[in-house]
């Protein structure tokens, strides 16, 4: 491919450090006194680690609110009362410890804060008062008059990068509506990652993880918005994935190689932080918020279904990917040498002993429909560089299935 033309953004200050929980308070110093600290508890893997930050935190003159009461992904009249307080606290930055869904949410909080996105309605007789979202906010486009209020997001487990994005995203399963919006001034602030939390991590969730960074990079590089920049970056992080993955499976106390998988997370966010992610992103979703099913599970199974489905736009792509995964691509054609790719992706898979079917999990293929309905309203699905309709998604559903 010609180059044509870059366009690249990443303002956020990253810190990785071995044993730096302990120390974060006084790095968050720099940035604000007097901070609003955010969990939500099934991506907090350790709670000791959360109130070490806490204590951290005080020891160094911060002032903290802590909201560690939220159990799962939240719904829109949470993420409504959550933000009309922050309006009111005085609070001068978020910190965000947690994973995937912690890190959207805390963004989306962050931009309420300081937008009129919020309507004040009564409730009578009692003249309650409780906020809901308008309608803007869940159409296809906002307009972000103020910056966001400040966030430093802080990984409890590996999340693919989405510490580093600029996405805001929820579903809320009670009204069965979701919002999805990219901005650039969603970005946070700074990212600071301690690789101690693999020790958290079940051999189980270390693999998954690693495999959907994998998956991330490789969506990274298929995005139609992918550039040079962004493309090697994706393929520095599924080769440092590969090897660091292999290492920690024989041997969990690698030092290095948890430093490098911790790089290569954030690596690879950085990447998807401008191209975006894309239909084996917006097709994993819809299943993890429709059945249940773990999200990082089913982006793995996922991906090599999808990457064929791109197999005859994106071949020339497919050997640089066979190259970061350590294929042997000489004296081959370009075909095979992406269909090289592909077999990289399903033998690493095995490799970590990971479930290849979405049938493994107890959903019914009856199911399959509504997940591709679903996932066909995800604006991300526009992404990929194939065009598709909802009975291709399906297709792609029943493959793996």
């Amino acid at each position: 491919m010609a180059f044509e033309w870059v366009h690249f953004q990443f303002p956020t200050k990253i810190h990785i450090e071995k044993d730096s929980t302990h120390k974060m308070g006084s790095y968050i110093a720099d940035f604000a006194k007097r901070v609003f600290l955010f969990t939500i508890k099934n991506e907090l893997r350790n709670e000791d680690d959360f109130l070490i930050l806490k204590t951290s935190l005080e020891r160094n003159g911060v002032s903290c609110i802590v909201n560690d009461e939220l159990v799962s992904r939240p719904t829109h009249d949470q993420i409504e009362s959550i933000s009309y307080f922050l309006k009111k606290s005085g609070i001068d930055l978020i910190v965000a410890y947690g994973g995937k869904f912690t890190f959207h949410v805390a963004r989306t909080l962050s931009f309420l804060a300081t937008n009129d996105y919020l309507v004040q309605v009564s409730e009578d007789p009692s003249f309650k008062i409780y906020y809901q979202y308008t309608k803007d906010l869940v159409s296809s486009k906002i307009e972000v008059k103020k910056d966001p209020l400040p966030l430093i997001c802080i990984p409890s487990v590996f999340s693919m990068g989405e510490e580093a994005s600029p996405d805001i995203f929820n579903y809320d399963s009670e009204r069965r509506t979701f919002f999805y919006h990219r901005n650039f001034k969603f970005f946070p602030q700074a990212i600071m990652i301690d690789p101690n939390i693999i020790t958290n991590m079940s051999k189980l969730e270390l693999t998954r993880s690693a495999m959907s960074i994998i998956s991330a990079s490789v969506e990274s590089i298929l995005s139609r918005n992918s550039n040079e920049i962004t493309t090697a970056l994706s393929l520095k992080a599924i080769d440092q994935v590969a090897r660091s993955i292999r290492i920690l499976m024989k041997n969990p106390e690698n030092d290095a190689a948890r430093i490098n998988l911790a790089i290569a997370n954030t690596v690879c966010g950085i990447a998807h932080s401008n191209t975006s992610l894309g239909l084996c992103y917006s097709i994993a979703l819809s299943i993890h918020l429709l059945t249940g099913i773990d999200f990082y599970q089913a982006y793995a199974i996922l991906l090599p279904h999808v990457m064929e489905y791109n197999l005859t736009t994106s071949a020339k792509t497919y050997v640089q990917i066979a190259q970061a995964l350590s294929e042997d691509i000489s004296q081959i054609t370009i075909i095979e040498a992406a269909i090289k790719a592909i077999e990289g992706v399903r033998k690493l898979h095995l490799e970590l002993e990971l479930s290849y079917r979405l049938s493994d999990f107890g959903i019914t293929k009856e199911l399959l429909p509504e997940i591709a309905l679903f996932s066909s309203k995800f604006p991300l699905i526009n992404n990929t560089p194939r065009e598709l309709d909802k009975n291709e998604i399906e297709t792609i559903l029943i493959a793996a299935y």
